[in-house]
């Protein structure tokens, strides 16, 4: 009889132990933070383009209450950066904004901006200017924040799509987040401040 109480207790005190190793591991999961995944937020432009590969101008008139919400609503990601304007005509150009290094990135070869807080709940005026053989060139507020050469990565590749040509008229876009213009022309820096 002993042996059976012996025997008994043996096996409540092993499951004992097995089962607060299991609460210990379960609670040591529980407080640890969960990785999140890298993801990035494109900002809808009406899946309008350039017109000109040589030169243009893409205006956007941004609400960053809106891209700060649109954050916050991605809660389990970690957003590195919220993409502006994506070419298909010109694969490559991108108008991008970097929120750990606060920089936009653009272009072709892309460049980077000197630093900018864009996410600071203001209305805020970016544009990108290209001219190829001259200089594409970002503007934020009105103040020029970065620019280099403009190289067409190769003027007479076909990109595959067909746009129609829009000579020196503007194409507008809205969403609640921004107002972007596109324009196959360079706009110049007096235009720019009086956007």
């Amino acid at each position: 009889m002993q042996k059976d109480l012996k025997v008994v207790i043996g096996i409540f005190i092993v499951s004992s132990v097995l089962l607060l190793g299991m609460e210990a591991k379960t609670e040591i999961k529980s407080v640890m933070p969960e990785s999140k995944i890298d993801s990035v937020i494109t900002i809808p432009h009406g899946n309008f383009d350039i017109g000109n590969k040589e030169r243009g101008t893409i205006t956007i008139n941004m609400d960053s209450n809106h891209y700060n919400q649109m954050i916050l609503e991605k809660k389990d990601r970690n957003v590195k950066s919220l993409i502006f304007f994506s070419s298909k005509v010109m694969p490559g150009l991108e108008i991008r904004y970097n929120i750990k290094e606060q920089v936009f990135e653009a272009g072709i070869p892309p460049f980077k901006s000197t630093s900018v807080e864009l996410l600071n709940g203001q209305q805020h005026t970016l544009a990108f200017t290209y001219q190829l053989g001259e200089k594409q060139a970002i503007y934020f507020d009105g103040q020029n924040i970065g620019y280099r050469p403009f190289v067409s990565y190769n003027r007479d590749q076909i990109s595959g799509f067909a746009i129609k040509g829009y000579g020196t008229e503007e194409i507008i876009v809205e969403s609640l987040a921004s107002k972007m213009r596109i324009a196959d022309y360079v706009i110049s820096e007096e235009e720019l401040l009086a956007r």
